[in-house]
C-alpha cells in the first residue's frame, strides 16, 4: 500500500467514526450547552428572589404579580431544551423557591394567602387597583 492510499484509507475511516458517533456527540453538546444556558437561569432566579423578597409600595406588588406568572414559565426544561437531569431538578428547586419568596413577599404585603397561584394574585390586583381608584 502506498503512502497516498494509507492516507486516503485513514481519513476515509475517520471520517466513517465520526459520522457514526454524531449523533451521540452532537446530542452531547447540545445538552452540555443547555446546561450552561440553565446554570445562568438559575443564577437569574436567585437574583430575581432577592430583588422581590420585600416588596414596599402597590406598584412593586402590581410587577410582583407580574414576576410571579414570568417565572412560572422562564425557560423551564422541556422538548428541544434539556440538560442533565441534576441540573434541571436544581433549576426547578429554584425556580420554586423563588416562586415561594415573591408569594411570600406578596402575601406579607397584602395581608392575604394566595401561595404562588397566579390567577388569584390577579384577582387581588385588580382588586387592590379598585380601591386605589376609589
Amino acid at each position: 500500500m502506498t503512502r497516498k492510499t494509507l492516507i486516503f484509507v485513514s481519513l476515509l475511516l475517520c471520517l466513517i467514526i465520526l459520522a457514526a458517533l454524531s449523533p451521540y456527540i452532537w446530542d452531547n453538546l447540545e445538552k452540555r450547552m443547555v446546561a450552561v444556558h440553565q446554570r445562568a437561569t438559575f443564577k437569574e432566579l436567585q437574583s430575581w428572589e432577592e430583588e422581590w423578597r420585600v416588596i414596599k409600595s402597590d406598584d412593586d406588588a402590581f410587577r410582583a404579580v407580574d414576576m410571579l406568572e414570568y417565572v412560572t414559565t422562564y425557560y423551564k426544561p422541556g422538548p428541544g431544551y434539556h440538560a442533565d437531569q441534576n441540573t434541571e431538578e436544581q433549576l426547578e428547586r429554584q425556580r420554586a423557591h423563588t416562586l415561594q419568596t415573591i408569594g411570600e413577599a406578596l402575601a406579607t404585603f397584602s395581608d392575604e394567602r394566595h401561595g404562588v397561584n397566579v390567577d388569584q394574585w390577579k384577582d387581588w390586583r385588580e382588586r387592590r387597583k379598585q380601591e386605589i381608584d376609589h
